[in-house]
């Protein structure tokens, strides 16, 4: 409902467009074959619908003319003067700085426009529907390209966008399926354009960009920009790299979605966030290079913002990170970190961090080691999800941090053994989800701790309740004894 009334609005604001000028002006006018409407306070015609034989054919429009012995300077064309038209090619002067909206739509066998220098804006369905159009030009000067723009332009090939456009508005570009290149002349401008959808971008269709006449492969985002703007590079098939500099903070969702070609990319230190998606299908990805793993903690990734999510394997100064130790100072890990990041064997987080996000290692699924500081207070959801190969777990907080119950997956963690400190073994086996762990040891300070000894077949002579209570005797439910050889276990009474 809201959306047919909001198509009711806009028609009837372009019926507005149309007839305001009949009240605005006095004098329309054919001179020489196309119709105008003159302003006699400040000398200015505007091109107008024909009031006799529709518009066909070339049309070449003057930057002057003359009535009754007064000369008048062309500066718009009104909405919809050409609308359906059938006109071929149409010149304008660069005395003309409105077009209106819908002038062009619908004029199918318009093939070639010269766009004025002095535009500043190209409306609303301007070009909208003009099956025959090829090629066009921007001229420097726009700022933006209105919704609709170039809509359905079916037979447009190439288009060059210049460095002073800022915004692109919805469905600009939307059904230009024979766009094969987009020109461009600065690429820091480029990435600062406001794209309203995917298809305000010419990229969707075209798949391939051109910088001063040459294609962008391996794509160097300059030290001048320091946000990488929605939907900047979507579909860019042509890219096989990616290097952001380090003054970039944030690449922003859709950024690089579906670009196939992309097998690496390099983040700078100084980004801060990866929106939504910002390598979505990205399917050709295999490395992600940094030179900071605690930058790189401290990013935060919006849902499959992390091109890791593809990558699977992470590069640090050049060598892939395996053994990954996370530095001192750094305090936590940010979700999805090094979520499906196959390379990882071992993770030791240090112990300045206090949080571990949600999924921050999910599906590393050759992880076989974890070991985690005594500073760690929360592990978030899924931490630990889908790491279907660890078998060492080593915990040295001896507080029991706060965690979620499928923090170190699902299912119980029946391979793996958890080892923490002696004094806080017992309160390890009283939460979840450590009490999931079928093998809880306590940990000695030997290197790192890993001395094991499994529970012997002790009697017990002491029994508590699960909050830690000491009791005479176990009651029905879970209980904890302790043996009389020091260790504890639970004990479920039936």
């Amino acid at each position: 409902m809201k959306k047919v009334l909001l198509f009711a609005m806009k028609r009837l604001l372009a019926i507005a467009l149309l007839l305001f000028p009949l009240f605005a002006h006095a004098e329309e006018v054919e001179i020489d074959g196309l119709w105008y409407d003159l302003n006699a306070e400040d000398k200015t015609a505007e091109v107008m619908l024909s009031k006799g034989e529709p518009y066909s054919g070339d049309i070449v429009i003057p930057e002057k003319v003359s009535y009754e012995d007064a000369e008048y300077s062309v500066t718009s064309i009104r909405s919809a003067a050409f609308r359906e038209s059938a006109i071929t090619s149409i010149e304008i002067p660069n005395s003309v700085k409105d077009i209106g909206v819908y002038a062009f739509e619908d004029c199918s066998s318009l093939t070639s426009v010269d766009l004025p220098k002095g535009l500043t804006s190209i409306n609303n369905s301007t070009f909208r529907l003009c099956s025959a159009l090829t090629s066009i030009g921007i001229p420097e000067g726009v700022t933006k390209i209105g919704e609709d723009a170039f809509c359905a332009c079916s037979s447009l090939t190439s288009i060059t966008i210049p460095k002073s456009v800022t915004e692109i508005e919805d469905d600009a570009f939307t059904g230009c399926f024979s766009l094969k290149a987009v020109h461009i002349t600065d690429l820091a401008a480029w990435c600062s354009i406001t794209f309203w959808f995917s298809e305000s971008n010419p990229l969707w269709y075209a798949k391939h960009l051109f910088l001063n006449g040459e294609e962008i492969k391996d794509l160097v985002i300059p030290e001048s920009v320091t946000e990488i703007s929605e939907y900047a590079f979507v579909r860019c098939l042509g890219l096989t790299s990616v290097t952001i500099s380090d003054n970039v903070t944030a690449i922003k969702a859709h950024a690089f979605y579906n670009c196939e070609g992309i097998t690496s990319v390099r983040i700078g230190n100084g980004v801060t966030t990866i929106g939504n998606k910002a390598f979505e299908e990205c399917n050709s990805l295999k490395a992600v290079h940094i030179q900071d793993i605690a930058a790189w903690c401290n990013i935060t990734f919006a849902y499959r913002g992390n091109p890791l999510w593809y990558a699977r394997h992470l590069y640090l100064n050049g060598e892939e990170v395996k053994d990954l130790v996370i530095p001192d100072g750094v305090t936590t890990i940010s979700k999805g970190a090094f979520q499906k990041c196959a390379g990882l064997t071992k993770a030791t987080i240090s112990n300045s961090v206090t949080e571990i996000g949600a999924s921050a290692f999910s599906d590393c699924t050759s992880l076989l080691t974890i070991i985690i500081g005594n500073g760690i207070k929360t592990i978030g959801k899924s931490a630990f999800a889908g790491c279907s190969k660890y078998r060492s777990v080593y915990c040295y907080a001896e507080e029991v941090p706060e965690a979620q119950d499928d923090s170190f997956g699902d299912s119980d963690p029946i391979n793996a053994a958890l080892r923490v400190p002696a004094k806080s073994v017992l309160f390890y086996e009283m939460n979840k989800p450590w009490s999931r762990f079928w093998r809880i040891y306590a940990l000695k300070d030997e290197d790192l701790g890993i001395e094991e000894k499994e529970y012997q077949k002790e009697q017990a002579h002491e029994y508590y309740s699960p909050n830690g209570q000491q009791v005479a005797t176990p009651g029905k439910g879970m209980n904890i004894a302790k043996m009389s050889n020091g260790q504890t276990r639970k004990i479920l009474i039936k």
